[in-house]
């Protein structure tokens, strides 16, 4: 919503006059979007109602999980992301891109930041939620976007064979960087599952009838 209104407000500067950003100000499409949220959040979540006391109690114990209000800054998270969630080298390239970006896309690289450092200051300092790494799922696009304004701008330099050549080289190794990462899950899937071991382990080393 953020990034939302952010934009919303770019639209009404960009009108000349100020009958036009008067019309831009109270334009229906922005107005009915935060209502038309509202409306499919409670769509879809009808049991907030029809059972508020369990909804509460589910709430409050995902709060307790997640440590809402901690207010304590967590780094294994980052330090996740950097070396597995993300890569090492994407991660560098994330970084580039943002000091790029603020010197020739700024507005664009402001309406990336109005998502990005909220969603990590939720879940990595209002609360511990950052610990449980698949919440990061929905922010990372953004992130990588970063990285590839990075090699998009590297793709569009002079002489064109050599930096082509320097930009696929580029995506080729943080591709091999996340696909390695990736097949470690798989490999680990396909090993006997540590129930299935200790199972084993106890049928063979403890006698039967043992209390």
């Amino acid at each position: 919503f953020i990034a939302f209104f952010l934009g919303y407000l770019e639209q009404v500067m960009k009108k000349h006059s100020l009958k036009e950003k008067y019309y831009a100000l109270i334009n229906s499409i922005y107005i009915a979007v935060p209502i038309i949220s509202l409306l499919v959040f409670l769509i879809l979540n009808p049991y907030l109602f029809i059972n508020l006391k369990v909804a509460i109690d589910q709430i409050s114990y995902a709060a307790l999980k997640y440590e809402a209000g901690s207010m304590r800054f967590v780094l294994y998270p980052y330090w996740y992301l950097f070396n597995i969630g993300i890569g090492r080298i994407t991660s560098f390239f994330i970084v580039f891109g943002i000091f790029l970006m603020l010197f020739k896309e700024r507005w664009k690289l402001v309406l990336l930041i109005s998502m990005i450092i909220p969603f990590f200051s939720f879940l990595t300092y209002f609360t511990s939620g950052g610990f449980y790494t698949r919440n990061f799922v929905s922010i990372t696009p953004f992130l990588l976007i970063l990285a590839a304004y990075t090699i998009w701008w590297i793709w569009n330099h002079k002489p064109r064979i050599l930096f082509l050549v320097l930009s696929l080289a580029i995506l080729g190794i943080t591709l091999w960087e996340n696909l390695s990462n990736s097949l470690v899950i798989l490999n680990e899937y396909i090993k006997p599952w540590n129930r299935k071991l200790i199972e084993t382990w106890i049928i063979q080393n403890i006698p039967e009838g043992t209390t």
